[in-house]
């Protein structure tokens, strides 16, 4: 139930179906996990390379992902992944995203996205339902690659915890 040690499991278990650890094979996955305890307003939160954001009160704060996939190439002896706790008393909105948002390049200037102007857009349309939100962050990112080419998966999650 710990979503640390479900990532620590699913790593020993893609190397071990794989057979990483004789093969050359290096695939790998970046995922984010959480689990949310309602009665006692606790969320836990671990992530191979990816973050989760969360607002409360009108601020943000990104809590990132270990810097390591779950499967593919280890060098360390284990791989252990973190777990962060977050106090989900008052009224929370949570974000993941894939770094196919972040990463998606324009077609206008053809500069990526970026976790920054990611962030100050979720800060920016929080307050609206989930529903609108789907919508709008769909429109931002396609008035965003203006023309370009879709270059990775897309996928945003968005949980409003009240």
């Amino acid at each position: 139930y710990e979503p640390d040690e479900i990532l620590n499991l699913l790593h020993k278990g893609i190397r071990r179906s794989l057979n990483q650890a004789m093969t050359e094979n290096r695939d790998g996955m970046d995922i984010a996990l959480c689990v949310i305890h309602k009665e006692r307003k606790i969320l836990k939160y671990a992530g191979a390379m990816n973050s989760l954001y969360y607002i409360q009160n009108n601020t943000l704060t990104e809590i990132k992902g270990d810097r390591r996939s779950i499967g593919g190439s280890q060098k360390e002896d284990q791989r252990i992944f973190t777990m962060h706790k977050i106090d989900i008393t008052s009224p929370t909105s949570l974000y993941f995203t894939t770094d196919g948002y972040l990463d998606q390049f324009s077609g206008i200037d053809h500069k990526k996205f970026m976790a920054k102007r990611f962030k100050e857009y979720i800060l920016e349309i929080h307050k609206k339902p989930m529903s609108e939100q789907r919508l709008l962050l769909d429109s931002n990112i396609k008035d965003w690659m203006d023309g370009c080419d879709q270059l990775d998966d897309i996928l945003v999650i968005g949980i409003e915890v009240v």
